[in-house]
């Protein structure tokens, strides 16, 4: 699909032109209606047209075409399309979680009657492996954070470490980055007594005794 061509380009460092967009163009300069007829293909152009660089305008007007048709046509599919659909408007497929996608996609292609029972099969243990990977990882973390015993000594600092470790699947999503997500998490709940310190618990004195001893790391 296009979205996926430009992706893969963009990712790999080639520089895709949005010029591929003017063939979906009427002799009137506008996009051409029949691009409707086919809601998976106009599903395809809305979630490309995320992929633009900052003046690539027409892009813009690719996005504000599919998604006012997309809208109008959500009642009259079915799922796993529909499901697709709803979902993209909400959140366009290259602002998703990647895993997160990945588990909607799972159960949607599990809907399609064309489906490839073999890819299906792989593509559940790759996500079983992977959640068991990061059950691993909040395991070791979970246990790091309880030998610091934060929540006794600075009570009034939050418990934040799930969140964060949430927060690092984001960038650094790909199994083999379990350095990172464990190296991110921990940083950020350390930044996060210091937040705490500063904002709940220190007085002006001692907040400025903190931040002096802070800028001499």
């Amino acid at each position: 699909m296009l979205h996926c061509d430009l992706g893969c380009c963009d990712q790999h460092g080639f520089n895709a032109s949005s010029d591929v967009f003017y063939k979906f163009k009427d002799s009137n300069g506008n996009f051409d209606e029949k691009l409707c007829e086919d809601a998976r293909g106009l599903l395809s152009l809305y979630n490309a047209g995320y992929l633009a660089f900052p003046g690539e305008t027409l892009l813009d007007e690719a996005i504000s075409f599919a998604r006012c048709r997309l809208k109008s046509k959500a009642n009259d599919l079915n799922s796993p399309l529909k499901k697709q659909l709803l979902r993209a408007l909400k959140t366009p497929l290259h602002r998703m979680l990647p895993r997160i996608e990945a588990m909607y996609h799972i159960q949607e292609y599990e809907e399609e009657e064309t489906r490839n029972n073999t890819l299906l099969k792989l593509a559940k243990m790759d996500y079983n492996l992977v959640q068991r990977l990061h059950l691993e990882e909040l395991k070791h973390l979970s246990l790091w954070y309880k030998e610091l015993n934060l929540s006794e000594i600075l009570r009034y600092a939050r418990d934040r470490l799930v969140e964060l470790y949430f927060w690092s699947l984001a960038g650094y999503f790909e199994p083999h980055y379990t350095r990172a997500r464990v190296m991110y998490t921990k940083y950020g709940v350390m930044a996060t007594v210091v937040d705490d310190t500063f904002d709940v618990y220190a007085t002006y004195e001692e907040g400025k005794l903190l931040n002096d001893a802070c800028q001499r790391i």
